[in-house]
């Protein structure tokens, strides 16, 4: 026996986060959901008499009927029940695109712009989830904060490249001092604590933290992203140009290289623009070096200057060491040797004979010339 038709007809209806809610001609509200592709959940109430939910597919009479004797054991009385059952079914659909497109634009105009299409929301705040269950979207409080990656750094000591995030967060409208944590760290969570202790907590729960961290990442999509070196010395930029690295940034290129160096060698800094008219007195001051100490100790000292930014090329396999008695000015004649890369003095030189080997090994490692 084929399936009687049923035409849309008018049914007041209210959109609701886990369905539609129909209100029909008795007093008898009607909620449906929906559960799979072809399947729905329908609860029926009149007054203060439920009936149970029942999952089924309402486009076919066995299932409609199904309900029909459910409803009349509970009320007694279902007059035409059928018939608007059958209507609901010819409207859910319609109405269910009707829902999901109210939800899509509540969640373009209330959400933050990052977070429009995904399940997390801001609300006073805080980070919350939308978790979906039986009975709909819950949500579910995360965080009573809102923190983003406002940029990321990449240090490159020449050898390797360590990922930092900079995180900046607010607590209830109080903004949290910045947060540099290192990208393996990140996804533990376990910096919260550490860099804004208890005035930023997260909900307990199994899957929070990982919640946290999406929301973080997906709140961070602009966050800009600066490559920082640590090193002097030769390089190749991730363009393919090879420049000179120094304090102040790069020979080769006018700006957009950003170098961080520690301690004194921080001296190390070139000038960005050479005067021309300046150059060869430059040259000859830096000549007359081998005028201020006997020749066997100025030739070697000035020739390891003009070697040095070669030495990525050349792999030099010596080392130079002024050696003679307390008071012969070695610091002195080392620093006028530096001054050709730097702003350096007896007194500012990057080590001295109370650095430890391990921060002398620190210091020659930045500031080697790597190979090409």
């Amino acid at each position: 026996m084929a399936e009687p038709e049923y035409e849309l007809l008018e049914l007041a209806y209210d959109l609701r986060d886990d369905g539609v809610l129909y209100e029909l001609g008795d007093g008898m509200r009607v909620k449906v959901r929906q559960n799979s592709k072809n399947r729905v959940r329908v609860s029926m109430q009149r007054g203060n008499v439920f009936v149970p939910p029942e999952t089924g597919d309402l486009g076919t009479g066995t299932f409609r009927s199904r309900l029909v004797d459910l409803a009349r054991e509970r009320f007694d009385e279902v007059n035409g029940l059928a018939e608007e059952l059958g209507t609901i079914a010819v409207g859910f659909e319609e109405h269910l695109k009707e829902r999901e497109e109210a939800a899509a634009t509540d969640d373009e105009e209330s959400n933050a712009p990052e977070l429009v299409g995904t399940p997390y929301r801001i609300v006073d705040g805080g980070f919350v989830h939308l978790k979906s269950t039986p009975n709909g979207e819950i949500p579910q409080h995360l965080t009573n904060f809102v923190a983003r990656v406002e940029e990321e750094m990449v240090k490159d000591d020449g050898a390797d490249m360590r990922r930092y995030y900079r995180v900046v967060g607010e607590v209830q409208g109080r903004r949290l001092p910045p947060a540099d944590v290192p990208a393996p760290r990140f996804a533990s969570m376990g910096w919260v604590a550490e860099e804004w202790g208890l005035k930023a907590h997260m909900t307990a729960g199994l899957s929070v933290k990982d919640c946290v961290r999406e929301a973080i990442e997906l709140l961070s999509q602009e966050a800009r992203t600066r490559h920082v070196y640590q090193h002097v010395g030769f390089t190749t930029l991730p363009d393919g140009k090879r420049v000179y690295l120094h304090g102040g940034g790069a020979v080769g290129v006018e700006q957009g290289v950003e170098v961080e160096l520690e301690g004194e060698l921080s001296r190390y800094a070139l000038p960005n623009l050479v005067d021309a008219v300046c150059l060869p007195d430059a040259i000859r001051r830096s000549l007359r070096i081998v005028d201020i100490a006997p020749d066997r100790v100025t030739f070697l000292l000035l020739a390891s200057v003009y070697l040095a930014p070669l030495s990525g090329i050349v792999s030099p396999d010596f080392v130079v060491w002024l050696w003679a008695a307390t008071g012969n000015l070695k610091s002195t004649l080392a620093s006028l040797a530096l001054s050709h890369y730097g702003d350096f003095t007896e007194d500012t030189l990057p080590i001295s004979f109370e650095s430890t080997p391990n921060f002398i090994e620190r210091i020659l490692f930045c500031s080697r010339t790597p190979s090409p």
